[in-house]
């Protein structure tokens, strides 16, 4: 796993401000992969992060097992509704319904994204193919196309995330073309 992580960082010393990368990874990878990008933005900005993949209290315990400083990080949780589990006064987590709402995870992360004050913000979706389980892949395309232009508009640094194999050919076109860089790990 030391080679995810090695080629993580050396991604990431070569990007340049304002950047929106897209992360293709295969299923193994995944994890690794995203708790290694969220440790580095994290570093230096404030940020949300998106999960559609794993409950919120599973990734925060991750990251504070891994010394990932979550102080600089608000977190969407669009599953662990689904499972019963809803905000009990917790201000760094909102929970969304579940994971079909797009209009409404649209609309918590204009929310979170507005109340982070430093210009250095990150925006994390993990993952664009948890959502094609939930939606269509065209309400994914609109989705990811609506998050892309909102990170470019507000100067956000972003990650979008995609399993290899797990998300249509069109749609990953589309997310490559989109974005500054893809990372293939």
């Amino acid at each position: 796993m030391s080679d995810v992580k090695d080629q993580i960082k050396k991604e990431f010393k070569a990007l340049k401000s304002n950047f929106l990368v897209l992360l293709d990874t295969h299923a193994e990878n995944y994890f690794e992969a995203v708790m290694e990008i969220a440790g580095l933005m994290s570093e230096e900005k404030t940020g949300v992060y998106v999960t559609a993949s794993r409950p919120y209290r599973f990734i925060s315990s991750e990251m504070q097992r891994r010394n990932i400083n979550t102080d600089n990080i608000l977190f969407l949780d669009c599953i662990s509704a689904m499972a019963g589990e809803h905000s009990s006064g917790n201000e760094k987590c909102i929970f969304v319904e579940n994971p079909a709402a797009l209009e409404e995870i649209s609309m918590h992360i204009n929310s979170l994204t507005s109340r982070i004050k430093s210009d250095e913000k990150f925006l994390i979706m993990d993952s664009v193919s948890t959502l094609l389980i939930y939606n269509s892949t065209n309400s994914v395309k609109e989705f990811s196309m609506f998050l892309i232009n909102k990170m470019r508009l507000e100067g956000l640094n972003g990650m979008l995330v995609i399993i290899e194999k797990e998300a249509p050919e069109d749609l990953k076109q589309i997310l490559i073309a989109m974005c500054d860089k893809t990372i293939y790990v």
